[in-house]
């Protein structure tokens, strides 16, 4: 009778260690959860775009045309850009990308970061979030102020990247009044009102923080531009080049 018991207390103990076993290997499959501010935008010449961002990390997605993912975080704050169907990936220093930004200089040239003096300013909210909006007779720039939702480095990020003023913060929206002609077509846009950034959603929510990880075993590209544009033959044919220069 003895026997049985202790068989029975043996076995019993092993099928708790067991479960014990598998509870924490499936607990340590969960992966980590972090909070993002996340903005759903859209840009003149990116299309859509999905961003996250936490005060250790940045990652831009574009959803549109330009399938491409860059992702810069602490403490380096190098940015990698990438593309997950072609496995290949590009990364220069915070520096280098700054001052080259994603698109041609030609197409929309680097603004300053800042409004003209003088604006007439305006506190409001989007999507529950307080935005301050500046207007002047030719532009119009809201952004939210960068208070815990990011990195300090976000605002250069955006300015390189977008290529709108941020005021030393996130943008939200920004439109201005042409004063030029098209890139494409030579035809005047003097006077007309272009909308370059405007935002859909502004939320907080948690994700993996595998979305802010570099993906391994990718071929190292030659510039940014290939990862941006993708098949570079085909932009070509579409006249998409010349947003790059290549």
């Amino acid at each position: 009778m003895k026997t049985n018991r202790s068989t029975l207390l043996a076995s019993s103990l092993l099928c708790l260690v067991t479960a014990a076993a598998l509870f924490a290997e499936n607990a340590s499959a969960v992966p980590k959860l972090v909070q993002v501010l996340q903005l759903r935008q859209n840009h003149v010449y990116l299309g859509k775009l999905r961003v996250l961002l936490t005060p250790q990390a940045m990652r831009l997605d574009g959803l549109g045309k330009f399938r491409f993912t860059l992702i810069s975080r602490a403490p380096k704050w190098q940015v990698t850009a990438f593309r997950p169907e072609d496995r290949i990936s590009f990364t220069q220093s915070f520096d280098e990308f700054c001052d080259q930004g994603l698109f041609s200089n030609m197409v929309m040239p680097q603004r300053e970061n800042t409004m003209q003096k003088g604006g007439a300013k305006l506190q409001l909210k989007v999507s529950g979030f307080p935005v301050e909006q500046i207007r002047t007779p030719s532009k119009m720039l809201k952004y939210l102020k960068n208070t815990n939702y990011a990195a300090s480095q976000a605002a250069a990020f955006f300015h390189s990247a977008y290529k709108v003023p941020t005021e030393g913060h996130i943008p939200i929206e920004f439109e201005l009044v042409l004063n030029g002609k098209d890139w494409m077509t030579n035809l005047s846009e003097k006077g007309q009102r272009r909308t370059v950034l405007e935002t859909e959603k502004i939320s907080l929510d948690n994700v993996p923080y595998t979305e802010f990880e570099i993906p391994r075993g990718s071929t190292q590209a030659k510039s940014m531009t290939r990862i941006i544009v993708g098949d570079t033959k085909k932009m070509k044919d579409t006249g998409i080049g010349d947003l790059f220069h290549f």
